[in-house]
């Protein structure tokens, strides 16, 4: 793979309220090149289907916005990110499945596992005195996934998730761990047809026990939780 830097990554001097940081460009980065593998086993049957895959990307120049720890002096609140490129690789597995137990009725599931390591610069092992070459990297999902049931008909669809997550405690400069979560989801839809239009009426219940929890890809976990219950009714006319 190869990727120019962007025009954030390059000139970006100011406040990113979104994420809750001060970015600075770095207009010395060189293009992010990268080498990726994949072996996957896959397996198809009437009742039972699964797949599990595992990966290796190594980059060359890997470019994030790091974390130096310093406020910014013109917005104190938040801290600096600098962008920056690093030697760098992305290695895990993901599998998921499903079982087809009863006509309609399907138990599906997945989970995935990644780690993420950078190469910490000569100058970086002389200041910390450690012989550990490489450090983890920011914003790396801890093991996740999810577990549910589900119906399937030609007029009704519905059933409910189950989704988690473990902690995290792989952390990059100044990223504070995450614990782990559990919440549930329920979904639904009735499905109709008036001449050569379809209708479909869909019911979600995101988190429906309004738990609290965080997510590690979140730059603001330490701010706010994730969205407690969220229900939605959605219509829809396909023509």
């Amino acid at each position: 793979s190869f990727r120019a830097p962007s025009q954030e990554e390059l000139y970006s001097e100011g406040p990113h309220l979104a994420s809750y940081s001060f970015e600075i460009g770095n207009p010395d980065l060189t293009p992010e090149r990268g080498l990726g593998k994949e072996l996957f086993l896959r397996y198809r049957g009437n009742a039972i289907s699964a797949e599990v895959t595992g990966f290796h990307n190594g980059f060359s120049n890997y470019i994030y916005p790091r974390n130096t720890g310093r406020a910014s002096i013109r917005f104190p609140s938040l801290n600096e990110y600098q962008f920056i490129g690093a030697d760098a690789e992305l290695y895990g597995f993901e599998l998921s499945g499903e079982w087809q137990f009863q006509p309609g009725l399907a138990v599906t599931g997945s989970a995935s596992y990644t780690l993420g390591r950078r190469k910490r610069t000569e100058e970086e092992q002389a200041l910390t005195g450690s012989g550990d070459s490489y450090r983890s990297l920011p914003m790396i999902p801890p093991l996740k996934g999810n577990l549910g049931l589900k119906y399937g008909g030609s007029t009704y669809q519905g059933g409910f998730r189950l989704r988690w997550a473990t902690e995290q405690n792989r952390t990059g400069e100044f990223e504070t761990p995450t614990a782990g979560f559990m919440v549930f989801d329920l979904f639904g839809q009735y499905r109709f047809q008036k001449g050569n239009i379809l209708h479909t009426l869909s019911l979600n219940i995101e988190n429906l026990l309004d738990d609290t929890y965080r997510s590690h890809l979140s730059r603001i976990k330490e701010l706010v939780p994730e969205p407690g219950r969220n229900v939605s009714l959605l219509y829809r006319i396909y023509f």
